[in-house]
């Protein structure tokens, strides 16, 4: 749903952006109809990875699925950790693949938690480090520069998500 600012409110699941019924447990789990085409961030991991890429959906956080939100997925997901969450910022790229989970600190509140995750694409032609994710600002999935850039570093690693890049996995 948008919010009074025209952004999409997140906590949209995959399930409500495909306004599919989810079988979770034994219990079966309506889309939310505020949600319908709307995903956010874990809930883009989930469709890409889960949904589509048929690995476990879980709410568990037990490493056979793909957890519910961006601090259960690092912490407790499938694969294996690349990068691990220092609480500091990540400027050596070197061992990033394409498709490599990345995770971010991205609040300004002061508490250090992984709030949102994305997909590392690569390099483009201009040396930048790409990711894809899903954010309130173009309201869904982005790999482009709408609102903030889409990028893991930038001129002296001082971009929005380049600050707060803590952490990748690989599924």
């Amino acid at each position: 749903p948008l919010q009074e600012d025209g952004t999409r409110k997140a906590g949209a699941d995959w399930n409500d952006y495909l306004g599919v019924d989810w079988i979770w447990n034994g219990k079966t789990y309506a889309p939310r109809a505020e949600f319908f085409r709307s995903i956010d961030c874990t809930g883009f991991v989930q469709i890409v990875f889960g949904y589509r890429g048929g690995l476990p959906l879980s709410r568990l956080g037990d490493g056979t699925g793909i957890p519910r939100n961006a601090r259960g997925t690092y912490s407790a997901g499938p694969g294996i950790i690349i990068i691990s969450n220092e609480w500091v910022q990540v400027t050596d790229f070197s061992r990033l693949q394409i498709g490599d989970l990345v995770f971010f600190d991205a609040n300004d509140d002061g508490i250090e938690e992984l709030h949102h995750v994305g997909f590392f694409l690569g390099i483009d032609s201009g040396g930048n480090h790409r990711f894809i994710h899903s954010i309130k600002t173009p309201n869904g999935p982005t790999l482009g520069d709408n609102g903030t850039r889409s990028m893991l570093n930038t001129i002296n690693e001082k971009g929005y998500w380049a600050l707060g890049f803590r952490a990748t996995r690989r599924l």
